[in-house]
């Protein structure tokens, strides 16, 4: 899980961690040997993941793909 873990906090979902309609990134419900301290733990740090999300795809959005370089 620690994969899946590095993965949403890079802003990308997985089995474990989902992609919400609202762009953020949550613990899929009904995981199974997961206590809802450690659901709700980790959701926190989703958050992170979904607002690099988004700010990855307003900058894409914004200023175009590539590799910077002015």
């Amino acid at each position: 899980m620690w994969n899946e873990l590095l993965l949403a906090l890079s802003g990308n979902p997985g089995d474990v961690f989902v992609e919400q309609p609202d762009g953020g990134i949550k613990v899929l419900d009904g995981v199974p040997h997961m206590h809802p301290s450690e659901q709700q733990m980790l959701n926190s740090l989703c958050e992170i993941g979904g607002v690099f999300s988004q700010l990855d795809h307003f900058v894409v959005g914004r200023f175009g793909g590539g590799g910077g370089g002015g």
